[in-house]
């Protein structure tokens, strides 16, 4: 797995393809299909970056639109032992870099039913917030924060 430069091609590929638990998200805090999001998180982020698979395909992307960070993926994402490893790694290091980009704080809101995001969140240092509702269908969102 590598981080890459991320290309409109690539936006296709992953919200074609993206995991359940990304699409339901999307589509319970903003009415939009995986691809939809995609698409908008690739014109209003301020930095994005694709991560691409050992085989080189891309299996997700990662961004910045302000302060609030997201990221988006293929089932491939987190496939391996190895992806995972790697997600881990320099996901502490992208993370670091996005907080000193959006001036010191990321944050953002994630479904409360996705525990393996939840506890992904936790490990890169994230504070996780009670569930409250949020987003257009009112479900139930963590606020997730991190300050430098």
């Amino acid at each position: 797995m590598k981080w890459a430069r991320c290309d409109p091609s690539m936006i296709y590929e992953i919200g074609e393809n993206l995991r359940k638990e990304d699409e339901k998200e999307v589509k319970l805090s903003h009415g939009l299909t995986g691809l939809e999001a995609c698409k908008q998180c690739y014109l209003t982020s301020n930095v994005i970056q694709a991560i691409e698979g050992d085989e080189g395909d891309p299996v997700g992307i990662t961004g910045v639109v302000g302060n609030s960070i997201w990221l988006l993926g293929t089932e491939k994402l987190t496939s391996t032992k190895h992806h995972r490893w790697q997600l881990s790694l320099y996901g502490r290091e992208w993370v670091e870099y996005c907080m000193e980009t959006a001036g010191g704080m990321v944050e953002n809101y994630v479904y409360s039913k996705n525990k393996l995001s939840i506890r992904w969140l936790k490990h890169l240092g994230f504070n996780i917030e009670a569930p409250e509702p949020y987003g257009v269908a009112e479900e139930m969102f963590c606020h997730f924060w991190r300050k430098s």
